[in-house]
């Protein structure tokens, strides 16, 4: 027997039901990202937990040791190194700070010329200073 219904279109045939359009909707892609978040976050809150416990017990147990002036002692020690390391990055910050006001300054080309009063020193060897040069020319006269 032939069918008298007609043919359903293409488009029709392939669109979604209303059933899965509502439950595509209820599962977004934030929702699965946070709740792989979830589950990741139980055994690594577990274990963070577990090193801060045994922290205190080693915290404690160096008291008991050692007594609580030793730790304290140690405390000062350690904040002190933080407070160099601290003051030292800030000193790093200032010189690269002034190293690039330096570098942004125009650039002399060419040699220096030789100042008033001063030879020019040949290649490996330092210029005189104007004084040595007049004593030595006071030098030659008396030799004379």
């Amino acid at each position: 027997k032939t069918s008298t219904a007609a043919p359903l279109p293409i488009a029709c045939a392939s669109a979604p039901l209303p059933v899965q359009r509502e439950a595509a909707a209820m599962i977004t892609t934030r929702r699965v990202i946070i709740f792989v978040i979830s589950l990741c976050a139980v055994p690594v809150t577990n274990s963070l937990w577990n090193e801060i416990l045994r922290g205190k017990m080693m915290v404690e147990a160096l008291i008991e040791r050692e007594g609580l002036g030793a730790f304290l002692a140690k405390c000062g020690i350690a904040v002190g190194l933080m407070f160099a390391m601290w003051l030292g990055s800030q000193e790093q910050e200032k010189t690269a700070s002034s190293l690039a006001e330096f570098s942004k300054l125009p650039k002399k080309e060419g040699p220096a010329a030789a100042s008033k009063g001063q030879k020019a020193a040949p290649k490996g060897q330092k210029a005189e200073e104007p004084a040595a040069v007049e004593g030595a020319a006071t030098e030659e006269k008396k030799d004379k």
